[in-house]
């Protein structure tokens, strides 16, 4: 019994380590950290503008009202 433990434990951190190593090498880049940044700061941007739209407080554009079919 302990010894499949410790086999499955094996593989359990073999596997982690292989995709660790494969896909989430480049997650803590500079480069990722600053485009993560970046779509949050627009995200808050944003967010007063839905925030309005939800609550029906926005005007409606063209586009929204055209894009109900079939229309007036």
């Amino acid at each position: 019994m302990v010894g499949r433990c410790l086999i499955v434990l094996l593989c359990l951190l073999t596997a982690g380590g292989i995709s660790v190593s494969l896909g989430c090498s480049s997650y803590l880049s500079a480069e990722n950290q600053h485009r993560r940044a970046e779509v949050v700061g627009t995200d808050w941007k944003h967010a007063g503008q839905d925030w309005d739209w939800a609550w029906g407080l926005a005007a409606p554009n063209i586009g929204y009202e055209d894009s109900f079919p079939p229309g007036p």
